[in-house]
């Protein structure tokens, strides 16, 4: 955090590391506790005057997001209303309720746009890592596995490295031992028995061996199904 802080304007970090925790939430039961603890930033930044109609927003859909997934927040009062938000993030929202109706191909539809639009998701540096995580879950409740496991691979595209303000890549870089997790656990429960599986639950089993107690049950599972699965042999 030391690094981060000589490299980041501390207001950039605040918020960066708000909607980090924020986009942890949406897709990892492990990350809602310490998750809670940034929700303040994210509805103080979502109404304060003082920043940013940029910052505002960035903050404002993501409340609006973890609202629309069902997760416990903090409401704002009537009187902090988040700033108007506008595409892509009405379509991200819209498409959030529908799935949590059960609609999967409406909310796949909304978001289509959204995962082919590479300045779009440039706009905002977790975007890309919601479209992808979603849409990856609502494939997946539609019986399209092999879609889901296509989005699930976007953070193997990319790298990182501290150079500058927060980026894109960074929230990709952090969120792929998860999506690799996720990968493997899909794969797993429809019996694809490939070296895909074995390459993301070795990953696991890796990265988290040293994690707080969710994490490292993960990769004590990792290691359990990768002895299942022989994979030391195929390698």
């Amino acid at each position: 955090m030391g690094e981060l802080t000589a490299k980041f304007p501390e207001d950039d970090l605040g918020l960066f590391t708000a909607q980090l925790a924020a986009a942890l939430m949406l897709f990892d039961s492990a990350a809602v506790p310490s998750g809670l603890a940034s929700m303040e930033q994210l509805l103080q930044r979502s109404t304060d005057p003082a920043a940013t109609g940029e910052a505002r927003t960035h903050a404002a859909w993501l409340l609006a997001l973890l609202d629309a997934r069902g997760l416990p927040i903090p409401r704002p009062a009537p009187s902090r209303t988040p700033t108007q938000l506008r595409s892509p993030y009405t379509e991200m929202i819209a498409a959030a309720r529908a799935a949590s109706a059960g609609r999967w191909p409406e909310a796949l539809a909304l978001t289509q746009r959204v995962a082919v639009d590479s300045a779009t998701q440039a706009s905002d540096v977790v975007l890309r890592t919601v479209v992808k995580m979603l849409r990856a879950e609502w494939l997946e409740r539609t019986g399209n596995v092999s879609a889901a496991r296509r989005e699930l691979r976007w953070a193997d595209n990319y790298a990182t490295g501290l150079g500058g303000a927060p980026q894109s890549v960074e929230v990709d870089w952090a969120f792929r031992t998860l999506a690799r997790w996720k990968r493997a656990r899909l794969l797993d429960r429809t019996g694809d028995r490939g070296p895909e599986v074995c390459a993301c639950y070795t990953t696991v089993a890796h990265n988290w061996a040293d994690g707080t107690a969710p994490y490292v049950a993960r990769a004590d599972t990792a290691r359990a199904r990768l002895r299942a699965l022989d994979c030391d042999s195929r390698r």
